[in-house]
């Protein structure tokens, strides 16, 4: 690809990380983010070179390629056969999301680390005042953890221009990325630029008051201290400890906060035990369904089941398109943690560790925190960074 084209890839990718922060606007109905715009054109900038895509290794994106696919053929057979607009554009949204961003692998590792540190500084600098007010709320004692964790308007961090609900989830899986860039800046440079960096990421993924953000924020810790203090020896274990050791044990009670009430599983987490029951008891009850599902879209999803959202990519894969769209949803969300462990003595170690990192973030936040892979606050950011991260240096 030509060097100005390069650039222009670059540029847009880069649009497509922060587009959810400008307001969105209809389309025939259909709300429409910057995302979407900036992914189209994408598409346009590579298809400018007919064979482009042809000349892809695409590796771990090839389940990707192949789920979005899975569910473009679904959304098209749904929205024929029900006259369901929404499940027709859901599938060709997702098609469209998965090209644009395995069309990273486009930009040199020059141009992936611009890229990504322009997006980080956008998403820090548009974040930090509200992070600021609330971390100075929660240790002046003004809001409690509990308070915190369970009142949406007490300093929560949510996407821009949201309609209904909350975009803490998807939110919280983009600043787990975000994180982890933070980290592997932090193990390159160990600057205090780059610690400050690590911190906001950290501080992001808690105020989301995402359970799976949080916990992904734990495990990533975990694995980057692990690796420091296989590589500093005896001096290295005691630095890691003394660092990372408290700030896990933080992470731990505010999970517990959040998920157990009175000693019992919390009203949200019973919820998603229903939902996930639901998916497979509608399955059963419905066999000529088991392979196909019900439908792409949440407006068909909800006129065919009751419910418009399953809470995980598994389970919404399943109620969607059935066992054809579960197998590639398995795909995704197990491939990069096998990935990790094939690689080991092939790989530098730093890889297979970074690959473990991404493939850690991408199970918790899809099997049990959300249906968040192609989201549209974290696919394209999640792109750049794994295409950076899973390169030898």
């Amino acid at each position: 690809m030509i060097k100005g084209r390069q650039s222009l890839l670059a540029l847009l990718l880069a649009l497509a990380c922060v587009g959810f922060l400008a307001p969105r606007f209809e389309v025939s109905g259909t709300r429409v983010a910057l995302t979407d715009l900036a992914c189209i054109l994408i598409i346009g900038v590579v298809a400018w070179g007919p064979t482009a895509y042809a000349r892809l290794r695409l590796g771990f994106r090839g389940f990707e390629l192949f789920y979005a696919g899975v569910l473009l053929v679904l959304g098209l057979g749904y929205g024929v056969i029900f006259t369901d607009l929404g499940s027709f554009v859901q599938g060709i949204r997702i098609f469209v999301f998965c090209l644009a961003g395995i069309s990273a692998a486009f930009l040199s590792t020059a141009q992936l680390q611009r890229t990504l540190k322009a997006a980080s500084v956008i998403l820090l600098l548009w974040y930090g005042p509200a992070t600021a007010n609330t971390v100075v709320s929660l240790i002046s004692g003004e809001v409690s953890l509990a308070q915190f964790m369970w009142d949406y308007d007490a300093g929560r961090l949510t996407a821009p221009h949201e309609v209904s609900g909350t975009s803490s989830v998807p939110l919280g899986y983009l600043f787990a990325f975000v994180f982890l860039y933070g980290l592997n800046q932090l193990d390159a440079r160990r600057s205090v630029g780059a610690l400050l960096f690590a911190v906001m990421g950290l501080a992001l993924c808690f105020l989301t008051a995402s359970r799976a953000s949080i916990l992904s924020a734990a495990v990533l810790l975990i694995i980057f201290m692990f690796d420091w203090a296989r590589n500093n020896g005896f001096k290295g274990i005691l630095v890691a400890f003394a660092l990372c050791l408290p700030i896990i044990v933080v992470i731990g009670l505010a999970i517990m906060e959040k998920t157990l009430v009175d000693d019992a599983l919390d009203s949200s987490g019973v919820q998603r035990l229903g939902y996930y029951t639901m998916a497979v008891d509608n399955l059963l009850t419905n066999p000529m369904s088991l392979l196909v599902g019900f439908g792409v879209s949440d407006a068909l999803l909800e006129r065919r089941t009751g419910i418009a959202f399953y809470e995980s990519l598994l389970f919404n894969s399943l109620a969607q398109g059935g066992l054809l769209l579960l197998i590639p949803s398995l795909g995704l969300v197990v491939h990069p943690l096998l990935q990790a462990a094939a690689a080991n003595g092939r790989r530098a170690s730093y890889v297979i560790r970074n690959l473990l990192a991404v493939g850690a973030i991408v199970f918790i936040g899809n099997s049990i925190g959300g249906a968040n892979f192609f989201s549209v606050y974290a696919y394209a950011y999640y792109s750049l960074l794994f295409e950076l991260l899973r390169r030898e240096a």
